[in-house]
Formats: C-alpha cells, structure tokens, sequence
C-alpha cells in the first residue's frame, strides 16, 4: 500500500546520491567476483547491480544492490551491453569502479520486460564490425549464414558500400535511416520472422531466419498498423561525431563516430578505410596522438586501446595518427610541426558566432547537470552541510569567468575598428 511513498523515497534518494570510487581487487582472473550485474544497452539501461553476497569483499569495499556502475577502469559503462560489461569486469584482477546509488531506474528496469524487437537489434550489433553502429543492407546480407534462401550469392559478394568511396553520400543518407524490420502490413505470410537467441540453452545456436525483401522504418512507417511509440533510450541510431586521422604519409580520412567509440575500434576502421589488407594483423597498428607545444617540441604518444570519447580530447595543435608499432619513422616533420603551431593560433573574430553561442551553452548545461539539488538548499538556508555547495559555486564562478572574458576581448583591442567587430561577435553570440 505504499507503492508510491516508496517510489517518492528512490526520487529522492536518486537526486541526492553522489558518486563513489571503489577499488576491488582479486587473486586471480578465475576467481568470484561475488557480486552480479543486470541491465546493458541491449535492454536500454545502465549496468546495474542486482546482488552482493553478504560477508564478501565487495560488500566490505561498499557496493550495494541498486547501485548503477558509472566506470570500471577507464571504461564508460553508461551505455555499454551486458556481454561487454561482463568481459571488462571479469577480465582484470584490480577493478576501480565509479558507482552511484540509483535505485529507481534499477527498479524501473526490473518491472520492465525486455522488449523482443530489442532482441533484433543486440542480434544485429553482435553481428557487425563496425563501431560506427549501422549496417547498410549489403552488410547485412554478408552476416547472414550461406543456407539463407532469401539472400543470392551475388548480393553477398556485392561491396559497394563497404568503403567511403564515391558512395559515401548515399552511406551518409542511409546511416541516418533506421533500418531495422518492423511488422508487415501483408499479414503473417510475408512477416519477418525474429531472431531466435538460445545461446544459454545447450546445444542450441543463434541463428536469422529469411529476411524480406523491403524494409520499413521510422522514415517510412507502416501507417495501418497500430503504433506503439516507445520513449528514445540509449545513444541516437546514427553517430554524432567526428574524428580525422591522419597516415605517415600525411593523407587523411574522417570517421563519424560515436562518443562511446574506443580507440581500438577507430584503429580497425581506418586500416578498412585506407585499404590495409592484413587485418589479420591489426595488433601491429595503434592509434597515436602527436601534438606539438609553443616550444616546437614533438610530443607522440600511443593511446590506450580501450580510451574513448577522443573528440574532446584533441587539441589544435594535434592530430591522430594510425602507426604501425614496429616502424620507428616520425609522423611530424619539423616543416609540418611548424603548420600545426600556425593552425593552433585562432583569432576570436574567426569564430563562428552560433558555434561559439552552442558550444557555450553545452559547457554551460553540463556545469549546471551536475549541481546537486541539496546545494541549493543548503546555500539558500546557510546550511552547514559536510557536502558543501560545491557544484553550485563552480556555476557561479563559471558566468562570473564569461562576463570577465567578455570585458577583456573588447578592453585588449586598440584598434577601434576591431573593437566595434568584437562587440558585434559578442552580441551575436549573445
């Protein structure tokens, strides 16, 4: 009878949590971890922690059930499948996890059935290799076993959309369409029959029945059907970003990506994209970042196969490198060191103001998403809470750091003419 007493309760628990680093850490790879996970991508929620044996040591260190695992080693686990999560979490002795107690959305997934066209699409993304998280239809029919009646040898050899060649505006349309079946509006005779997933059961194999040939999807619905619209979760369908790498020989290729997208990922797309052939071997390419300082000094590091979100950390004065660990050749000449340090000068009049105005506001919001709904409580009745107004004074301190900004763009400049430019930037922006 107090169903909803108990979910104000996990609310308000929920707003008022904070993260904690947790370090765990075991004898040997075989051993227990004696806790177990629930959740993932497929089922459209984080990793969740459903269970911690009493008296263990991940009990003592402090998990508890309903606490939703953020990071484990360098990991983004807020959208990351329950396979992947388990091959991470089993795979290293010394576990440093960044959990957060949030037991309503660990409740809300408990009395969510996990949906059956979900099935098809975790099915769909185990089958590919492309970080980008798309399949065009020729890809599809590649995956698919040889004993399919409803894909012809001939579809399966095609290869016209399996690099960005001169079809790459056509691959760029059909990334942002969502192609995954959808009901039939011929009746059962033509419905698609679903991916069947008995890979726990003994004996049984994962297997993708015929598929039709046409497909329906969100640009092109089935209208007499009844709709049954479910909120978006997870990460959108086609990815948001952007990344350049560059070879030894200066040629480049950009990659759309998503935020999530590791480094060893991006690796295996750009030896696909400049034609490598021993993929075999793609352990003997990494992914380097070489960047140069004001000094002129060449600074090249290989990255972490496992590192993500790359976008945010490049510089100007920067570019990404596919190397191959076993040549010792520099990839940054001192002529092109020379260009990099000239591409890291920008002039505030180069900027576009609407870019500046979104980026802004971007970085904004994310100071602001992380105040704490306590700090304003606390900061309103002079409250001497242990957890202080941390969050909330970062905000603060962030417009008093934009106005401060904007005052010495417009004072620095003697040039009237520039100074009448920067005020109308600012004003754009604004």
């Amino acid at each position: 009878n107090m169903t909803g007493q108990l979910r104000l309760l996990h609310i308000a628990c929920a707003a008022k949590a904070k993260q904690r680093n947790i370090t765990l850490a075991r004898s040997t790879r075989d051993s227990v971890l004696r806790f177990s996970v629930l959740g993932g991508y497929d089922r459209g929620c984080g990793i969740f922690i459903s269970k911690v044996e009493k008296g263990s040591k991940a009990q003592e260190v402090g998990l508890r059930r309903g606490d939703q695992i953020l990071e484990v080693n360098g990991h983004n686990f807020e959208r990351i499948c329950h396979g992947k999560a388990l091959e991470v979490l089993r795979g290293t002795t010394h576990l440093c996890l960044t959990v957060k107690t949030n037991m309503l959305a660990f409740k809300e997934m408990l009395s969510t059935p996990e949906n059956p066209d979900r099935r098809m699409s975790r099915e769909l993304s185990r089958l590919q290799s492309d970080p980008r998280g798309r399949l065009s239809i020729p890809d599809i029919a590649a995956t698919l076993p040889s004993s399919s009646p409803s894909i012809k040898a001939k579809d399966r050899d095609k290869k016209g959309f399996a690099t960005l060649g001169h079809k790459a505006r056509i691959r760029r349309a059909m990334a942002k369409l969502s192609i995954l079946p959808n009901k039939n509006v011929h009746g059962s005779d033509s419905q698609l029959n679903r991916v069947q997933d008995d890979s726990n059961m003994p004996g049984k194999r994962t297997s993708v029945s015929s598929l039709p040939s046409s497909f329906l999807s969100n640009s092109n619905p089935d209208l007499t059907a009844p709709q049954n619209f479910e909120p978006f979760n997870g990460r959108p369908d086609f990815p948001d970003n952007v990344v350049k790498v560059y070879k030894a020989d200066q040629t480049c290729k950009y990659f759309l990506v998503h935020k999530e997208t590791t480094a060893r990922e991006i690796v295996m797309l750009a030896m696909r994209e400049f034609g490598f052939t021993d993929n075999q071997n793609c352990g003997k390419y990494s992914l380097c970042e070489v960047s140069v300082s004001p000094e002129s000094v060449v600074k090249q590091k290989r990255l972490p196969d496992h590192l993500s979100n790359l976008m945010s950390r490049s510089s100007l004065t920067g570019r990404y490198y596919l190397k191959n660990n076993m040549s010792t050749e520099q990839l940054v000449t001192d002529e092109i060191a020379v260009e990099l340090l000239k591409e890291g000068v920008v002039n505030f009049l180069q900027l576009n103001g609407s870019e500046v105005a979104i980026q802004m506001t971007l970085h904004d919001f994310e100071k602001f998403q992380s105040i704490e709904p306590t700090e304003y409580i606390d900061d309103l009745w002079r409250n001497n809470s242990k957890h202080g107004t941390i969050k909330l004074k970062e905000f603060e301190e962030l417009v008093n750091r934009e106005m401060f900004w904007v005052v010495t763009e417009i004072v620095s400049e003697l040039n009237q003419l520039k100074r009448v430019k920067i005020i109308k930037q600012f004003i754009k922006i604004s």
